[in-house]
């Protein structure tokens, strides 16, 4: 797994509100792709074999989500994360990404937590589960379907 900078996004404004973004449409080397991705700053970006992995928050210490979302080659999402904090007193910032094995990245989001994630080779079940002060999961869409992420709270 590589860090990359291949990746921006385009908030999507709504209309006559500038500061109302909450979704952004995915650029791979200032070239537009059909992608539209929740989230409007893009924190982190990895090449993985032929997969990204994009890190993607709400450019806010108070907006409590990070979006992660696997894409293959051809800019299609093949698998998705959330993490949202159960308090809202918190800072919520991408931070201390460090990769610790050629398909993993340990990182935190908020308070003192600390997150893993793998990338797997091939597609395997995995479940949702409530952390102590968080909680994640997967849109429907992927929710009960083999992903390639796997994603455990280790804090």
């Amino acid at each position: 797994m590589q860090e990359i900078s291949k990746f921006t996004l385009q908030p999507l404004l709504a209309e006559n509100d500038e500061s109302d973004a909450t979704h952004s449409k995915l650029l791979f080397e200032s070239k537009l792709t059909d992608l539209e991705l929740e989230g409007i700053s893009l924190d982190a970006q990895y090449q993985y074999e032929s997969k990204y992995l994009l890190f993607v928050s709400h450019n806010s210490p108070f907006a409590d989500t990070l979006h992660i979302y696997l894409l293959n080659e051809s800019f299609i999402k093949i698998d998705e994360w959330a993490i949202s904090a159960l308090s809202e007193s918190e800072w919520y910032m991408l931070r201390n990404l460090k990769i610790t094995d050629n398909n993993q990245i340990q990182f935190s989001f908020f308070g003192d937590d600390s997150w893993i994630l793998t990338v797997l080779k091939e597609p395997q079940m995995t479940f949702p589960k409530l952390a102590l002060l968080s909680s994640y999961w997967k849109p429907l869409r992927f929710a009960f379907a083999p992903g390639y992420l796997q994603l455990r709270a280790t804090k």
